[in-house]
């Protein structure tokens, strides 16, 4: 049994609050926390703690697996709902949590601190807007795109924005300052964390500009 916990400021090389998987012995996962440091510190693209924490929680109980491992962990997915919510896991969270663990694993397998298997994770599919693709049958790497044969296929799921009379009426049922928080998510497109977390600091002052809010007589308010 694996539990996560997190990191107590002050300890050297690891920044406070990342998620550290620890064994039923209470010894660190070797191969996890270092895949996980690096994922956090070499990409140029930044993995917040609560991306980081999700991965951990991704490889929870992952310590040697085969292709057909994976698969069965994949099926029980479909096939089940989740013990947290008691709804069917959406195709999306599968495939993030297999190609969470393919990806450490493909890692490991290069470079982590303990000898993983080797795990087959790609083939040549054709596009689907080609004869090939429409068959089903497989392209080459020339004219095909690589795809993770242990992931499902899943329909794009695109974002349903409110309609005006909608937020109109959410702006009345809102008091403050829950109304503002409301108008600065839908002003700037920022995310619910990003707004709990914005300290007094980070809002610029505008007040040496000369700026004025405008007043609407129509729109949302």
């Amino acid at each position: 049994m694996v539990s996560i916990i997190r990191a107590v400021p002050g300890v050297h090389g690891i920044p406070a609050g990342f998620p550290i998987l620890l064994d039923a012995q209470m010894s660190i996962v070797r191969a996890d926390l270092s895949y996980l440091l690096e994922l956090a510190t070499i990409p140029g693209r930044s993995h917040a703690m609560e991306t980081l924490r999700t991965y951990s929680e991704h490889l929870h109980d992952w310590r040697f697996a085969d292709e057909g491992t994976i698969a069965a962990y994949r099926n029980r997915m479909l096939a089940t709902p989740s013990p947290h919510t008691g709804r069917p896991y959406a195709r999306s969270t599968v495939n993030d949590r297999v190609r969470t663990i393919c990806r450490f694993y493909s890692w490991a397998h290069r470079r982590g601190p303990d000898r993983r298997p080797a795990i087959r994770l790609h083939r040549g599919v054709a596009p689907v807007d080609t004869p090939a693709g429409h068959a089903g049958a497989s392209g080459s790497a020339s004219c095909g795109v690589m795809a993770n044969i242990l992931t499902v296929a899943e329909a794009e799921r695109l974002p349903r924005p409110l309609r005006v009379d909608q937020l109109q009426s959410l702006f009345r049922h809102l008091a403050s300052p829950y109304d503002l928080i409301a108008e600065w998510a839908l002003a700037t497109g920022m995310r619910r964390k990003e707004l709990c977390g914005l300290q007094l600091h980070q809002v610029p002052d505008v007040a040496h500009t000369g700026y004025r809010p405008a007043t609407h007589s129509s729109g949302c308010r």
